[in-house]
């Protein structure tokens, strides 16, 4: 499995999670004038904190700890680190894109989904 990766030098905190859509939504915590959001997308199962200090990582992997169960689903699993917090998300697709403070999406910074581990592309 490729394990991509994105890292961020801010914090992060839990910012809305959507069971009709199952979508989770992490964005940036600071006070500037452009955000960062994580928009993970069909979400199935996930284990996250509320925030996230800086630095902020994301990583596809193959386990977390003793969740070894989300690789029986077709989805990706997700691992998020931060010096105080770890957690994973089960999910077919995360965007990650740059937003103005009132939500206007400036900038794709990264995407992965299962479509692109099939293929073998990013």
């Amino acid at each position: 499995m490729n394990n991509s990766i994105w890292h961020s030098d801010k914090a992060f905190q839990l910012w809305q999670y959507t069971v009709s859509h199952s979508q989770l939504v992490l964005q940036s915590a600071s006070g500037d004038d452009e955000v960062i959001r994580v928009y993970f997308e069909n979400v199935d199962r996930l284990e996250v904190s509320r925030f996230y200090r800086a630095p902020f990582s994301l990583k596809v992997v193959e386990s977390h700890g003793p969740y070894p169960e989300a690789l029986k689903s077709p989805d990706l699993l997700f691992e998020l680190s931060s010096p105080n917090a770890e957690g994973f998300v089960v999910a077919s697709r995360v965007r990650i894109t740059r937003n103005s403070r009132q939500g206007s999406e400036k900038e794709l910074l990264f995407h992965e989904s299962i479509a692109n581990q099939l293929h073998g592309s990013d």
